[in-house]
């Protein structure tokens, strides 16, 4: 505990700075994580939640997939994206 000096000393010091550097300052923009947690699905909900909550709080999580039809997802792009564009990809050469 401090004394009472030692509080006001602070105190002073404390009104001279910059509290909005302070703030952001102190902001946690990242966490303990290693390469080693990414290369495995076993916390992955986990990851996602420390993601989600920190820098998404208003996203619902509950329209992300869990899986990932791959054939779908292939035919989606080849039809929908890919498709359109086909002719600006090819050449004229006449």
């Amino acid at each position: 505990m401090l004394s009472f000096t030692e509080y006001i000393k602070e105190s002073v010091i404390a009104d001279e700075l910059d509290r909005n550097f302070i703030a952001r300052a102190m902001k946690v923009t990242s966490f303990n994580l290693s390469t080693k947690d990414f290369e495995s699905l076993t916390n992955k909900k986990e990851i996602q939640y420390l993601f989600g909550t920190h820098f998404f709080p208003k996203f619902d999580f509950k329209f992300t997939l869990n899986d990932v039809n791959m054939s779908k997802l292939k035919n989606v792009i080849d039809k929908d994206i890919y498709g359109p564009f086909r002719h600006c990809l090819t050449w004229n050469t006449e």
